[in-house]
Order: structure tokens, then sequence, then C-alpha cells
């Protein structure tokens, strides 16, 4: 993954900033190699490899100005760079769907409306079709990057190279997407040593993660670890945005315990939760 390709002031608060995240995502990033590596898909990809229909009349979506710089790393996230890295001019964001969330802060981007008229109340564009163009405000430490409606995002404690064994949970960010009945969502972890071909012996770990909605419940699934290569995490940490509950309760299928504590993080409903690699199910309402 290049770092920016930003000159000036804002060079270096950037360059940290993104390489933490890096580091972080490092699951993520992870995942989608291995995928690449027995498919061929694309890690770095244009958003109509994603999207082909993102436009009405069906042309790229990369060839509108605003989407120009834009990229997608792996399927789930989209990063917007300015047009110009020199200035820090507000510039619009083009999306290829309607649901999408800010990484930084968990913020769900609105979107646009339409004004008819100074009496009239604001309403959401009533086509409520794709593209959407959003206008940003770029800062001195931050590069514009989006995560998918949907996904379930695997992240790790920050480390200072690969050669380093996380301390610390994994992260399960869930980003539920749009509300509503039988709305679903889901993503996967690969791991191995990074260093061997010991994968080929069956010394790796795969884990998939899916939920969905119904009954104004979140049903969340951590499935089995499997394959023979060890977690370095014991606990999972979750984080969940995009959906909403006046007095939210987690618990876990078939444990009739007390329900699991939670935070509120910013734009998340945040809980953990032990691993033993068996699969846990878990109903948030």
């Amino acid at each position: 993954m290049q770092e920016p390709w930003v000159s000036g002031p804002a060079e270096e608060a950037i360059r940290r900033r993104f390489i933490e995240t890096r580091y972080r995502l490092l699951p993520y990033l992870y995942t989608v190699a291995e995928d690449s590596s027995r498919t061929g898909l694309p890690i770095v990809r244009p958003l109509f490899f994603e999207f082909p229909d993102a436009t009405p009349d069906r042309h790229p979506i990369d060839n509108d100005p605003p989407a120009s710089a834009e990229f997608l790393f792996g399927p789930d996230i989209l990063v917007a760079p300015a047009p110009f890295s020199a200035q820090m001019d507000d510039y619009p964001v083009e999306f290829p769907s309607t649901d999408w969330f800010d990484f930084w802060t968990g913020e769900k981007i609105a979107r646009p409306v339409t004004h008819q008229s100074q009496t009239e109340s604001p309403i959401v564009n009533p086509t409520d079709h794709a593209p959407m163009a959003v206008p940003v405000h770029p800062d001195n430490a931050t590069l514009p990057v989006y995560v998918r409606g949907g996904v379930i995002l695997p992240m790790q404690p920050l480390v200072q190279s690969t050669n380093e064994t996380p301390k610390g949970p994994l992260t399960l960010r869930i980003y539920a997407g749009d509300p509503g009945e039988g709305a679903s969502c889901g993503g996967n972890l690969y791991l191995d040593d990074g260093k061997t071909e010991a994968y080929r012996k069956g010394e790796f770990l795969r884990i998939h993660f899916t939920c969905s909605t119904a009954d104004h419940q979140l049903h969340v699934h951590i499935g089995e670890h499997q394959g023979t290569y060890p977690a370095w995490w014991k606990q999972i940490h979750v984080e969940v945005y995009g959906f909403t509950s006046t007095s939210p309760t987690v618990k876990i299928q078939g444990d009739p315990g007390s329900p699991i504590p939670i935070t509120h993080s910013g734009q998340a409903l945040a809980f953990t939760i032990p691993d033993n690699g068996k699969g846990v199910d878990l109903d948030i309402q």
C-alpha cells in the first residue's frame, strides 16, 4: 500500500496517520492480499470494478472529475485524496453507492437533500440514486477514507512493524448499513505466519463473520476458527456502527448469564467478548 503522495505542510501529519492506520488495518489488508493470490482480483481497484452500474448511463464513474482520483482498496474501503494535493480547498467526494461510513469518525455519510423552495422542508433526493457527491473539508492529519455499509472490518492494536505480535483483542468494526428487516453484512479474516509456505499444510487461520437484522435486533455470527494457525488474541472487541437502540443490550445465544456490558464509543456501540475459537452468535437489541 503506497504512502500518500501529498506534499507541503500537511505531508508529515498525514503520513504518520496513514502509517498508523495501515498497521491497524493489517488483518483486512492481509485478507484482501490472500484473496487476490487465490482469485487474481486486484487489491487496488477502480470504482467501476465493484460498481459497474453506479451511473445511470453506466459510464465508468471513475471518468467523472470528482471521482477521478478515488480508488478502492479491496472491495470495501474507498480512498478519496484531494485532486490537487498542494491545496487544502474543499472538494467533492463522489460515492458509487449511497451507503458509506467515514472511517475516522464512524459517521454515516448523509445523502444529499433537495430544497424545493424556501418554505418547504428539505427532502432526500427521491430517486435515491448513486452516484452521490458530498463536499469534504480536508485537514492536515486526515486522508479521506470511507467504509462500505454492510461490511465487517477486522482490525488489530497498533504495532511498530509486521514482525511484532499485536497485544490486545481483535477488533471487529460492524458497519450495519441501511437499517431494515433482512439487511445483512459480512466479512472475513485470514492469517498465517507471513513468512513461510506452512499455510499449504493447513497452518493458516480463516474466520467468516456475518450479521443480519430481524425484529429490531442485530444478529452477529462470529464463525469458528478454521486451520491450525493460532490466533494472537483471546478476546474480540466489537464496535457496531449504523445500528441504533434506545436501550441497547447484547446477549450470547444459549448463554443465560447477564447481558454483556456496552459502552458508547463515538458513533459506535462497543463491547468485548472472549474468543475460544469455537464461534459465537450474538443478539444486539
